[in-house]
Formats: C-alpha cells, structure tokens, sequence
C-alpha cells in the first residue's frame, strides 16, 4: 500500500535545499488558508510579576498579557466608520482585582483596547494576538489576582487566578519566581517577556531566567539547577531523547532590578518591555540583584520542567515549577497515527514498519529521532525541518479536502504542496479538452511546473510534470 503512494526518499535533499516556504497563501491563489480556523492554542496569556519599587516600603506588580483575535467578536463597521485601520473591529477588555493576603481589595482596573482587521480571515487568526499590561505600585505583602477578559458580546471569555504574588524585600535574602525573557539583542539591556502565562516556549532560541534576588552582599554565589519533571505515569519526556538536568553557579548583577517600560515603544508596538536598570550601591535598595541563568536550547523540549536555586552557604532556596510550551505545534505532530502517516511520502516500506513499532511514546520517539537523525538542529532540540513539514501537512489535510478526498493531505495536489512547499504562482485554465487544470508554478530551486487536471469525480489528479531546467 505505501509503494502506490509514490515514495520519494531523495525528494527531502530538494525539500532543504529551498528556502522555507511560509504557509501563507501563494500568489494568484484566492483560497483560504481552513487550518486557521481549528483552535489549539491558550487563547489568553496573563501573568503577573512583584518587582523592587525605588521605595523601600512599596513594590510593583507587573501584569502582563495577550489575547488571540480568534476568540473575540469582530463586527464589520459601516461604510462610513471604515478607516484605513481595518474593516473589522474587536473591543476586548481585561478586568483585574488584587486582593491582600486577607481579602481586601486593594486594586481594580480594566484596560481596554480596540482591534481592526481588514479581512475576515484575519478576525478568526490563531497567531496574531494584541498584548497588554497593567502595573501598580503597591505596599509590600502578599497578594492574589484575578484577571478577567472579556468583550462588547460576552461578560467572560476567559479567567485566571494566581493565589500568590509576593513582594521581595530588599533585607528578606528572598528569591523570586523567574521572568523567561528575550533580550532584544545580545549588547542590550532592554528584554521583552514571553508572554506565555510565567512560562517558556519552545524555539530553536536560548531561554533566559531572570530572578530577582535580596540581600546580595559582595560575593555571593548561587547554585542553581533545572530538569524535566519525571511523570510516573507517562515517559513523555524520553521521546525527546535523553534529557539532561542541568546544573551551574552564577553570580547576581549586583545593584540592578527589572524596570518596566513604557508600553508601545516604536521597536515593540503593544509589547511590554523590561530595563535592567541600576541603582545606586548605598541607596535602600543596594542589596537587590538580578540572576541572569541561560536555559540552552540544546537541553529543552516540550515538557514540564522545575528549576531550583540556592543562595551558596545558606538555607535561601527558591524551587519553581514551568511549563516548556510548544506554540503553534501543528496538529498532525499531536495525533500519534496522522504523525506517523504524514512520514508515507518520504520513507521507503521498511522505514515505515520501523517507525510504526511500539507503545505510542515509543513511535513518537522514534518519529523525533528520525528527523534529529537525518537532519539534525545542532544547537537546539527544536527541529525547524520538522517542524516545517507537519505545518506543510496541516496545510494540505485542510486546503485540499474535496468531498471525494476528505484527507488533503493525501490527495496529489497535498503530496506536491508537503514536500514542495506552497508554488509561486498558481494558473486554473480550462483547455480545449475541457478538463479545468491547475498549473503549479515553481520558480525557486524546484524549477519545475506540476500540472494538475480535474476529473469527472472532482478530485484534481497529477497530469504532468514539466522540468523548467531543460527548456
């Protein structure tokens, strides 16, 4: 059954030779991109950070989130009120209260913001997202929140709650809960947060853990270390190979703490972005520091994680639980029997059987390896190629789905997209045979057109194949 699928095992030294074609719609292609419309994201991210304030008595509490289009109700505005903004507008709104460690109110505010879209597709978008965030300047303590979004249609979309935010004291020999951030480049000290509900995602990119640490005195030192959280029920873990628990020393940045920056700066419109400010050794708050602790992407996966720091010589521990997000993980990599079958077009009989063996962690495993394997990401677990191919498959299980092929990706204009990636142009004509044709043009290292014909069941069949290079 796999032969009569067209087995193409060199087919991939082309597949990495061409630069990554994005899955965006090709030229001349009017055809909506369907997989935009399967939810599989979070579609609100909030956290909230306590920072040092510039007084001793006082702390700052940093919220910060992000809210995905999909979700909300876009509503198309008259003629008369469309702007060049958009065609489509979205009101959301989150409401956010923190209460004291006894239940008082102590802060209520809703930031609010509009969002245009000038096309429908765009209103139902999955990866475009607006960000907020909302800060106050509190007296030091401990303090719940609740953060509430909703919009002009619904009184509660979504709503999260985090029990317990403590202020760090400059004399406590506290340690904070980490803020997984980006710097903005490697010589500044400027760094935007992830956004990811207190958690990291996964890229092909270093993470970085930042931790604000109290009554730092010259010469401190601390230990700290990171692992997967073994589950007893699942090795989820071990289908990304071995991996390691990590482990290091690393000296605070003394006299420095996170300052958050005016919001929609011109490099990072809606982005809260933090400063590594410094403050003066003798004012009040000299004893702060700041852990700067770099998580390689050669050493995290997908997965559950803790990470543990200890001030050297004393009992200061700090243990936090996160979360390794994969955003965006296509859905043909989250179901074990379509991730497996995705593989029919590159892998010969044998291969197949091989992969196909085992418990499901166990074929996920091997799935993984394969592709670390053949084509291997050497500073990161993150395999770009993968990751590339199964957003190729997700593309075509939806785009080219007809009522006699209900699996695109298994129809021949899917088979062409999947190892090809989308053409530069795409020409329909109706020839003197009658038959409606598809002409797929690539004019990038492919160098060839596929030309596809509709026959009588409606299902586009490859008819010819014509190499641009010999003419």
């Amino acid at each position: 059954m796999i032969k009569s699928l067209w087995i193409i095992y060199s087919v991939l030294i082309v597949f990495i030779g061409i630069s990554y074609t994005s899955l965006s719609q090709p030229r001349n292609q009017q055809r909506l991109d369907r997989s935009s419309y399967f939810e599989y994201n979070e579609t609100f991210f909030c956290e909230a950070h306590a920072l040092p304030s510039l007084s001793k008595d006082s702390t700052i509490i940093s919220i910060l989130f992000r809210i995905m289009y999909d979700p909300l109700e876009f509503h198309q505005l008259p003629t008369s009120a469309m702007m060049q903004r958009g065609v489509y507008l979205a009101t959301p709104f989150v409401m956010v209260e923190l209460r004291d460690d006894i239940g008082i109110i102590r802060f209520r505010n809703q930031w609010k913001d509009s969002i245009f879209t000038k096309t429908f597709e765009q209103t139902n978008s999955k990866t475009d997202f607006i960000y907020g965030t909302i800060k106050v300047t509190l007296p030091i303590g401990a303090y719940s929140l609740s953060a509430v979004l909703s919009d002009r249609e619904n009184s509660q979309l979504r709503r999260v709650q985090f029990p317990s935010i403590k202020s760090p004291t400059p004399d406590s020999g506290g340690i904070s809960k980490p803020i997984f951030v980006e710097y903005v480049d490697t010589t500044s000290r400027v760094v935007i947060p992830m956004f990811a509900s207190g958690n990291a995602l996964f890229s092909q990119n270093n993470i970085h853990a930042l931790i604000t640490v109290a009554g730092v005195k010259d010469g401190d030192v601390y230990s700290y270390s990171y692992a997967p959280v073994v589950n007893s029920n699942s090795d989820v873990s071990s289908e990304w190979g071995n991996l390691p628990s990590v482990s290091g020393n690393t000296t605070p940045i003394r006299n420095t703490i996170l300052v958050p920056t005016e919001r929609n700066q011109k490099e990072f419109p809606g982005k809260q972005t933090y400063s590594l400010s410094t403050i003066p050794k003798e004012s009040s708050l000299g004893s702060f520091g700041l852990l700067d602790i770099t998580l390689p992407a050669s050493t995290i996966a997908p997965g559950k994680y803790k990470i543990r720091v200890v001030k050297v010589g004393t009992k200061d521990t700090s243990v936090q639980p996160f979360d390794v997000i994969w955003e965006n993980m296509p859905l043909s990599f989250r179901s074990m029997r379509y991730m497996i079958e995705a593989l029919y077009y590159i892998l010969n009989d044998d291969d197949f059987d091989a992969i196909n063996s085992g418990s499901d962690s166990e074929k996920r495993r091997k799935v993984i390896e394969y592709w670390q394997k053949n084509y291997p990401s050497s500073e990161s677990i993150y395999n770009h190629t993968m990751a590339e191919y199964y957003r190729r498959v997700d593309y075509a299980y939806f785009n080219f789905q007809v009522i006699g092929e209900q699996d695109g990706a298994k129809s021949e204009r899917g088979k062409i997209y999947i190892l090809y990636g989308a053409p530069t142009t795409i020409e329909k004509n109706t020839p003197s045979s009658g038959q409606t044709q598809e002409i797929w043009h690539y004019a990038n290292k492919v160098k060839k057109d596929f030309v596809f014909e509709l026959n009588t069941s409606s299902i586009y069949k490859l008819k010819d194949i014509v190499d641009l290079t010999a003419k």
